[in-house]
């Protein structure tokens, strides 16, 4: 439970050091390297994505049957189980070398009325750079997996906070030298195999781990890929949803929409990092549990906690975000706060609930959610297109934003309480119970803040930022939360002032 406890700890120190150096070290790379510069780097970024779905999934099939093996004291079979996956992380690793070698160069088939010669040159580095890095993390991801079975989250997430601190650290210089993206690409991959080299030497020395390359145990085999067919399908969806509108943008409008657009994501994967720092550390543990009343309570549990990190934020956003991006990034980044609304609002409320795909994936029961968002991400690419021509990265955000609701709220929300027997009508009683008092408190500070013209700095915005967290704590403290989240959080204040 310590382990679990300090991992969640630490998975939010990690994710408030990054989002705190972002504020500082984001804008400073955007205007060191330029709107075009920055959108070559989105965009290679986006390309190179659609690798990582090669996984086919085996790093949650690790994790469940590493897991597994243990709650039955079945250990003698890990030693095979994972001389197994490594091997399959050796085959995808010569096959994502050779797809994005091949993509590398044969890049300007997409991208040569949008771009200039030097941008399609640069491009091209950029993606054999990226290609390299994912080709050598795939086998070295295995370790990865086996510490988070384990439950060894201090060291782990230790090492996360470690890696956000040294990008800006070392990458600051060398913008100041006159480095650019090709730079960054190659620190970025120096630090991540770094990562993942300290986790295959955990293993090895700390939970003394064996791997033994033996003949394929076939049913296993069979038994891994059926569960991890369907973590790979809403692995493609997911790229699908969150990479395919820059790669759409790049083709038909310039890397300057993809530049804006890539902003406008950035404050979706700072929200989404908040709610899964939660869930992620709960699937070893939801695999051994059988009752569904004691899924039920942490899938309630999990999502009131969730919902309080998230509404904090999400309110924060609606209220200043426009102000925040125009300070932080300039004017030419002030459509990124429209787009970036569009998508959160509805992105809010599968964050909520990640565990519930925890749930699905300790009980391999993804069949449906994968088939189901793999409909809905082939119709959000579909529509982005005419919708990127017409309105740019609006369109691709109102096209995202459609699919959301439908799938991910409507049926999804329809599919846990139907199929896996949550009971999803109290949950989202006491969800809406929780939002009544910050609906109201957004909706005065809102009206405040409209009626005040005082010409926006730093110093003012923070003021108000800092206002409206104080009256959000007390409101959310007062009237929000119940015994349980009021002790965690009375727990928690005096311990972060004192430190």
């Amino acid at each position: 439970m310590s382990q679990r406890k300090t991992g969640v700890t630490l998975s939010y120190l990690s994710i408030i050091l990054a989002n705190l150096i972002g504020l500082v070290y984001t804008p400073f790379l955007l205007r060191m390297m330029g709107q075009s510069e920055y959108g070559l780097y989105a965009l290679a970024a986006s390309i190179i994505s659609y690798l990582s779905v090669i996984d086919f999934g085996f790093g949650n099939a690790t994790i469940r049957y590493t897991a597994l093996y243990r709650g039955k004291g079945e250990e003698k079979k890990l030693p095979g189980l994972w001389g197994m996956l490594f091997t399959l992380y050796g085959f995808i690793s010569l096959i994502s070398l050779a797809a994005g070698i091949f993509f590398s160069f044969h890049s300007d088939i997409l991208f040569s009325k949008s771009m200039t010669v030097e941008e399609l040159m640069r491009i091209r580095i950029l993606l054999l750079l990226m290609t390299f890095n994912i080709a050598v993390s795939f086998p070295l991801s295995v370790f990865e997996s086996i510490m988070i079975a384990y439950e060894r989250f201090k060291f782990q997430r230790g090492l996360q906070v470690m890696r956000t601190l040294l990008q800006p650290i070392i990458m600051i210089p060398l913008l100041l030298l006159g480095y650019k993206s090709i730079a960054l690409v190659v620190l970025i991959t120096i630090l991540n195999i770094s990562y993942l080299s300290a986790n295959l030497w955990y293993c090895l020395r700390k939970i003394r781990i064996q791997i033994k390359f033996q003949r394929f145990n076939i049913p296993l085999f069979k038994e891994i890929m059926q569960y991890s067919f369907w973590v790979f399908l809403i692995m493609v969806v997911d790229r699908l949803y969150w990479s395919s509108g820059q790669i759409i943008l790049g083709t038909f409008v310039g890397t300057s929409a993809v530049a804006v657009f890539a902003v406008a994501l950035q404050f979706k994967n700072y929200l989404s990092s908040f709610s899964t720092a939660i869930s992620s550390v709960f699937l070893p543990k939801i695999t051994t549990v059988n009752s569904t009343s004691e899924l039920d309570y942490l899938f309630i549990k999990i999502g009131r906690i969730q919902f309080i990190i998230i509404a904090f934020i999400l309110s924060g956003f609606i209220l200043f975000g426009k102000t925040f991006i125009i300070l932080w990034a300039g004017h030419d980044y002030s459509d990124a706060y429209l787009i970036a609304l569009i998508i959160l609002i509805p992105l809010a409320v599968p964050l909520i609930q990640t565990l519930g795909m925890s749930i699905l994936q300790a009980q391999n029961k993804l069949k449906f959610r994968s088939y189901t968002y793999l409909l809905m991400a082939i119709v959000c690419c579909l529509t982005s297109i005419p919708l990127a021509k017409l309105y740019g990265g609006l369109g691709c955000a109102i096209s995202i934003s459609f699919s959301l609701i439908l799938c991910n709220i409507l049926i999804m929300n329809i599919y846990y309480y139907k199929a896996i027997h949550l009971n999803i009508p109290k949950f989202w009683r006491e969800i809406v119970t929780m939002s009544l008092p910050i609906l109201i408190i957004d909706g005065i500070v809102y009206l405040i803040v409209e009626q005040i013209t005082i010409a926006q700095t730093w110093g003012y915005f923070l003021l108000q930022v800092i206002v409206f967290s104080i009256l959000y704590l007390f409101v959310i403290y007062k009237w929000g939360i119940n015994r349980y989240e009021k002790s965690i959080l009375s727990n928690v204040l005096p311990k972060f002032i004192k430190h």
